[in-house]
């Protein structure tokens, strides 16, 4: 007679086998999936509240340095023009040896 194939006990369990550890590899990576979008949202937030900080503290910064030099040329105006020509001389010369 013929035998119809059957499947051993053991290829079924180990079958059954590789699909709990496919399940639990997928959970696995559904966990890391979750736990890198957490992980980006926080170093998203620092970054943009980093930026933020920096943005501020350089315009105070410009602030204050504009307002010392508006102080600077109100009370010193010929010095300030004098150098403001030097400065520019020298700029002058250093861009015309360069080209």
């Amino acid at each position: 007679m013929h035998k119809t194939p059957t499947r051993s006990k053991s290829r079924v369990h180990h079958q059954h086998r590789n699909k709990h550890n496919i399940f639990d590899l997928y959970n696995k990576l559904e966990r890391a999936k979750s736990s890198l979008a957490e992980i980006s949202d926080t170093v998203t937030d620092k970054a943009h509240s980093l930026l933020t900080h920096s943005l501020d503290a350089a315009k105070n910064q410009t602030t204050h340095v504009k307002k010392n030099v508006n102080r600077f040329v109100t009370k010193k105006p010929y010095k300030a023009a004098g150098i403001a020509a030097i400065t520019g001389l020298c700029l002058g010369l250093l861009i015309r040896n360069k080209w």
